[in-house]
């Protein structure tokens, strides 16, 4: 059997291709997605940066309140949940709330908040009336959305660790 001549390139060959497809695989769609705000970002193409990084958010969102309610077994809650809301974005006050009480997080009280409101803001701006953004603006966006992500994920984390803890204190005689 011959293989293609990549095959046996090295790092830089099909393997190497494969090898990371299969990586990013794993990644979460909501970090591919500020990956690609942040190339937007980069090409000046803001206004594309500050939409990207919304559905980041909102994909992050969706996944970090799919992961509360399974880690409570009430994950078939998450889908008639989540349909309630047209979009899963932590700036609705309704779903900013259920997720407060899901994941015991005042988000609210976070530094970054303010700036994800924000950039909340431009985002209906920039996708409902067209406006146009600044690259200080389309930055503070990828930034804000940035933070929150870096925060869902630390708050599911901390849960995992508490939950990890408090088993093997129960299992201890």
């Amino acid at each position: 059997m011959s293989h293609h001549p990549s095959y046996y390139q090295g790092s830089g060959g099909m393997r190497a291709a494969l090898i990371a497809a299969i990586i990013d695989a794993a990644r979460p769609i909501y970090k591919k997605l500020l990956d690609e705000a942040r190339r937007a970002l980069n090409d000046g193409h803001n206004e594309m940066a500050v939409v990207l990084s919304q559905t980041a958010a909102e994909l992050c969102t969706e996944a970090t309140i799919s992961t509360l309610l399974r880690r409570r077994d009430i994950e078939a809650l998450a889908d008639p949940l989540l349909d309630l809301f047209s979009a899963t974005d932590i700036c609705n006050d309704r779903l900013r709330k259920i997720y407060e009480t899901l994941a015991n997080d005042k988000i609210e009280k976070a530094k970054f908040w303010l700036n994800l409101r924000t950039h909340h803001k431009r985002r209906n701006l920039i996708v409902h009336r067209g406006e146009k953004c600044s690259p200080e603006d389309a930055r503070g966006s990828v930034e804000a959305v940035e933070q929150f992500i870096q925060h869902a994920e630390l708050i599911l984390k901390n849960q995992r660790d508490y939950e990890a803890m408090a088993t093997k204190k129960d299992s201890s005689p």
